[in-house]
């Protein structure tokens, strides 16, 4: 993301259906692709070095809200320093999650509250190994 211009985000919109359909939007289907590499019987490295190749690869999902967060992080881009972490959930699955939201999006995601479920386009910023998680970076 250092250097990469961002259009302005987008207003947070409640989960009504599906996040995509088949054959629309962006690729892959995060928990999908996450989920079909942790379920290979392979090793531990291995399948670690398999989801980290997902980095930088754009998915649209529908997260559940589990706790929503100030960023206090030293964020690399300004838009996000002061912005929201939510930990959650890819709807439907046991896969976790932590995405990172822009300032500018703060009031609407304030609104949020624990269960509930809003579509997210992002970019895979990077996969911990012991929380087994990627962390998204939002984006409109």
């Amino acid at each position: 993301l250092d250097g990469a211009r961002l259009a302005p985000p987008p207003a947070v919109v409640p989960a009504e259906g599906p996040a995509s359909s088949p054959g629309t939007g962006p690729d892959p289907n995060l928990a999908e692709a996450i989920l079909a590499i942790l379920e290979q019987d392979i090793i531990g490295g291995d399948r670690d070095r398999l989801v980290k190749a997902l980095v930088g690869t754009t998915v649209l999902f529908d997260l559940q809200v589990e706790r929503i967060d100030r960023t206090f992080a030293l964020y690399s881009h300004p838009d996000y320093r002061a912005g929201r972490t939510i930990q959650g959930a890819v709807a439907g699955t046991e896969l976790k999650v932590l995405v990172w939201f822009p300032e500018a999006m703060n009031a609407d995601l304030d609104a949020l509250k624990s269960g509930d479920v809003l579509h997210v386009q992002g970019q895979v910023r990077e996969w911990d190994p012991l929380r087994r998680r990627p962390s998204v970076l939002a984006e409109p």
